[in-house]
């Protein structure tokens, strides 16, 4: 999780007063058997197992509804890796949580999952890198890991909360208002 932790790091100096919590819920991990299954990517049997479990409760912890009385949109902001973002994903939206591992995101990409007051969930961005210069891109095309230079820059203040980028990549979830705002969205 070192990259995720610097990640978290450069993005909360941007998002005074905004809380931080770290947990080992989110480390990357296995969640569950792809089906179908792939032949690039094997891990052993109780990885399912010991990283399932722990990966479902990050998405039973974080990912719910607003509450009823709540009046305005909130939002928690994941910076994590692939595999929790991509089961998350298949979770909340009605697909099949075992088909996470076809799903594809970007090094140092930005996701936006919205989970109405209804409870369904709806996906606005998965993987979008479009924010980030070519020759700044990391990942195994790109730089090597590490703190990009190019952060601060893009991070300003008063900038949405979803316009910040990362190096394992941040992840945005909207719990939507039980009732709109005044003026609507």
């Amino acid at each position: 999780m070192t990259r995720a932790i610097e990640t978290t790091a450069v993005v909360s100096k941007h998002l005074p007063g905004v809380s931080k919590v770290s947990t080992d819920l989110r480390r990357e991990g296995a969640p569950i058997e792809p089906d179908p299954p792939v032949s690039h990517w094997k891990p052993e049997a109780v990885q399912y197992y010991e990283d399932g479990a722990r990966i479902e409760a990050t998405f039973r912890n974080y990912i719910h509804r607003a509450d009823a009385k709540q009046r305005e949109d909130s939002y928690v902001i994941f910076s994590c890796h692939a595999s929790v973002i991509r089961y998350i994903v298949c979770r909340a939206l009605p697909f099949p949580p075992e088909v996470w591992l076809h799903l594809s995101r970007n090094d140092s990409s930005i996701s936006h999952l919205v989970v109405r007051p209804g409870g369904r969930g709806a996906l606005r961005a998965l993987g979008d890198k479009g924010f980030v210069p070519p020759d700044k891109i990391s990942g195994s095309r790109g730089l090597p890991g590490g703190p990009a230079p190019w952060v601060p820059s893009l991070v300003r203040p008063g900038a949405a909360t979803d316009a910040a980028p990362s190096l394992s990549s941040l992840h945005r979830l909207r719990c939507g208002a039980a009732v709109p705002p005044p003026g609507g969205r």
